[in-house]
C-alpha cells in the first residue's frame, strides 16, 4: 500500500468485467458468512430478486458471469451497497480515494453527508460536478452560497412555464 501511494508501483490493470464479477464474488462471500446461509440458499434469494434462474444466480454470484446493468442495480440493493452500481464499477484507485476522503473529512471533523453541492447535483440529475482544486476547497458556506444561486437559476424556468 505505501508504495502505491508513493507512486513507486503502480496498480496492477483490471478489466472492468473481471473487476465486476470479482466484487459481486466478494459481496456474496461476506454476505454467506455474515448471514450463515450456504451459496443455495443466497442464489435462490437472488434468483427472486432478480427474476432469474438459481442456476444462473450462482454463476453471476460465483462471477462466473457477467452481470447486466439492471441486475447490478438489483444486487446492489440487495446486498445493503449505498454507491449502487459504482462499487461494482469504479476502478480501485477511485473508491480508495472516495473513502480516503471519507476518513479525511472525518478526522477533520466535517459531516459524512455529500455537500450542498452534491445535494443540488443528485436533485438535478447532474451526473458529474466538477469543481476546481481540491475537492473541499469551498467552505461549507461557499458551498451553500454557490448551490442556492444555482437553484435560483434553474428555478426560474419552472416558474415561468409560458416562455
Amino acid at each position: 500500500m505505501r508504495a502505491l501511494l508513493e507512486g513507486g508501483v503502480a496498480p496492477p490493470v483490471d478489466r472492468i468485467d473481471d473487476r465486476v464479477r470479482g466484487r459481486v464474488r466478494a459481496l456474496h462471500e461476506a454476505y454467506a458468512g455474515r448471514s450463515g446461509k450456504r451459496t443455495g440458499e443466497v442464489c435462490k434469494e437472488v434468483a427472486e430478486r432478480l427474476s432469474i434462474s438459481p442456476e444462473w444466480a450462482r454463476q453471476l454470484l460465483l462471477g462466473k458471469k457477467m452481470p447486466n446493468v439492471p441486475d447490478l442495480t438489483e444486487l446492489a440493493e440487495f446486498f445493503g451497497i449505498e454507491e449502487g452500481t459504482r462499487f461494482f464499477t469504479d476502478p480501485a484507485a477511485t473508491v480508495l480515494n472516495r473513502e480516503l476522503h471519507r476518513v479525511l473529512r472525518t478526522l477533520e471533523g466535517e459531516s459524512e453527508e455529500e455537500g450542498p453541492l452534491v445535494e443540488f447535483a443528485t436533485r438535478h440529475g447532474v451526473v458529474t460536478l466538477a469543481l476546481r482544486g481540491r475537492p473541499l476547497s469551498l467552505t461549507r458556506r461557499k458551498q451553500d452560497a454557490l448551490a442556492v444561486m444555482l437553484e435560483g437559476l434553474l428555478g426560474v424556468d419552472e416558474e415561468e412555464p409560458g416562455r
